[in-house]
């Protein structure tokens, strides 16, 4: 592993310096929280005001400030904050980013405060994501939404080909794909993206991984990842998905009937609301294994919290209380990653047509990202990527990208 200290663990080396880290128990005195969250668009403010009141309502002796900052600017102010010791008592993270604050001793180990009948509020996949191997939880998660396939039922019915199923295998969808492409009318069978979001979520429906499951090995070039890659060039080798998509193209290739399915997620659902076609969702084709990227948020504490108790109950408030997230979901905030059915049926009942328990199914086989220690997530994906990169455009063979990447990331763990 590199043996460089990231600005992060300067920023925790910092406040430690400043703080002895013991968290005072909660009186009966006013206690101020501090929240800092970058997911509440300006539109959803006002639901977080009312989440706001709502709490306050129930729990008189705290008071809840937040802030909220655009995600492009959120985790550079939020190292700033917690460089200069005045990191918020609660505060969002990604997936892709918890790992790493976690690591560096900014947020903190809440295992003891989850009880087992929470724990069994959240959908156990996504509370996961927010956990160490060993099973330290360190955030609880707030939404997350799936990827699924959406699938023009016109164009399907016009061709001939069967709606899909949670069945379909890879050779499933390359046969309707090779069925439903329309060269002399620019419509494709298939668009999804080439990236490596895309390929490491494909690597595991194959069976394969990146790393083995304590990342002491890069496990990149498989005979089992160079067909999951293999799959993804072919499909573009035989023109049955664009080799390149510009910013929202995907979007409106669906939306113009030229995409008869399309590998997107759930938060476009409002987006294709006024399609005047049919069309619905279903869970990700597989080959050895069933697999898909999810995308989750989750809210974590302050590791230099002087209020750890009264962050914590507003922290499963936030996540869990039912009437917060039928809220949510009247507001259409992205999906709550709870197990309450009612809730569900709340989300469920907001569809213009599509099945939207296929987003609850897709979660099961929910795949992260890997998050090797001392590699950060850009600087893996960005890795890998150049290489997939350079199989799609056929400068090297998909085993010599592989080989590659293997190389290269090998490298950035030394």
């Amino acid at each position: 592993m590199k043996k460089i200290l990231s600005l992060l663990t300067i920023f925790i080396l910092v406040l430690a310096g400043c703080s002895d880290g013991k968290a005072t128990s909660d009186s009966s005195e006013e206690t101020t929280l501090n929240l800092a969250l970058y997911s509440v668009t300006p539109d959803k403010e006002n639901t977080l005001k009312e989440i706001i009141t709502m709490f306050e309502e129930k729990n008189p002796n705290i008071k809840i400030n937040y802030e909220i900052t655009p995600y492009d600017d959120y985790f550079t102010k939020l190292q700033t904050n917690i460089a200069g010791g005045n990191a918020p008592d609660v505060f969002e993270l990604n997936y892709e980013n918890s790992v790493t604050y976690y690591e560096n001793g900014a947020t903190e180990n809440i295992t003891d405060l989850l009880t087992d009948e929470a724990k069994a509020g959240y959908d156990k996949t996504a509370l996961s994501g927010f956990a160490t191997a060993d099973g330290e939880q360190f955030g609880l998660p707030s939404s997350f939404s799936t990827v699924l396939t959406f699938y023009n039922k016109d164009l399907f019915d016009a061709a001939g080909v069967e709606y899909p199923t949670d069945e379909w295998t890879w050779k499933d969808e390359m046969d309707a794909a090779q069925k439903l492409t329309d060269k002399d009318n620019g419509v494709y069978g298939l668009v999804t993206p080439y990236s490596y979001n895309e390929f490491y979520k494909t690597v595991a429906q194959n069976g394969g991984s990146l790393f083995n499951d304590d990342y002491s090995k890069v496990t990149i070039a498989t005979p089992e990842n160079e067909v999951a890659l293999d799959y993804m060039v072919d499909a573009i080798n035989k023109g049955y998905t664009p080799a390149n998509l510009g910013p929202d193209e995907d979007t409106n290739l669906f939306k113009n009937q030229k995409a008869a399915m399309l590998t997107t997620g759930s938060w476009m659902f409002g987006t294709f609301a006024d399609n005047d076609f049919a069309w619905d969702v279903v869970t990700e084709a597989g080959n050895t294994n069933k697999a898909t990227h999810y995308f989750a948020n989750a809210v974590a504490m302050s590791s230099s919290t002087q209020n750890k108790e009264a962050a914590y109950k507003w922290m499963e408030f936030y996540t869990l209380d039912p009437e917060v997230q039928k809220l949510k979901v009247e507001n259409d905030w992205e999906t709550p990653a709870v197990t309450n059915k009612d809730v569900i049926k709340a989300y469920e009942s907001k569809s213009n047509g599509e099945d939207r328990s296929k987003v609850f199914k897709s979660l099961e086989n929910g795949v992260n990202p890997p998050i090797p220690a001392g590699v950060s997530a850009t600087e893996l994906a960005d890795t890998v990527d150049g290489a997939i990169q350079e199989a799609k455009l056929g400068e090297i063979s998909t085993k010599e990208a592989l080989e590659k990447a293997q190389n290269e990331v090998e490298n950035l763990m030394k």
